[in-house]
């Protein structure tokens, strides 16, 4: 539940920093992940704990999603 704003004015302090620092002409991009994970014990067995991983991928640069990953465990 992080806000977009969040990664937009991240994105301009990195690319801020790398700017200063290091000064180069090359191309960047920057991608962005957040991740989840959620209890799948649809039966609320007591003591059991099932668990799957929901990943998002961003591209910063172009705004996009990139890719959607989910892992059962």
């Amino acid at each position: 539940m992080i806000p977009y704003t969040f990664y937009k004015d991240l994105f301009y302090k990195i690319i801020n920093l790398y700017n200063e620092h290091l000064k180069s002409n090359d191309k960047y991009n920057l991608i962005a992940f957040d991740g989840i994970y959620n209890n799948t014990n649809v039966n609320n067995d007591k003591c059991k704990l099932e668990t799957s991983l929901n990943m998002g991928y961003y591209s910063i640069n172009e705004c996009t999603l990139i890719d959607i990953t989910f892992c059962n465990q």
